[in-house]
């Protein structure tokens, strides 16, 4: 009996592409509002010099999260 496989992208990858950019987004608002030489100075102890396109994104997430409260210090 002969099967036919269907493939399609995986709607996991399209999610994890759509979520990348809104991280990166927030990334770009944070050196907006903290500045660029701070955030990258965070970003670098956080991630250790890699490419934010290819830093996993949990990884990403976290630098966000680090970039918020850093914020919210700031506004204080």
């Amino acid at each position: 009996m002969n099967q036919v496989v269907i493939m399609t992208k995986s709607p996991s990858k399209h999610t994890e592409n759509e979520r990348r950019k809104k991280l990166l987004s927030s990334y770009a608002l944070a050196q907006y509002h903290l500045g660029i030489e701070k955030v990258l100075r965070i970003k670098d102890r956080v991630v250790n010099f890699e490419d934010l396109d290819e830093v996993p994104i949990n990884k990403l997430q976290t630098l966000i999260n680090i970039l918020r409260r850093e914020f919210k210090k700031e506004k204080k």
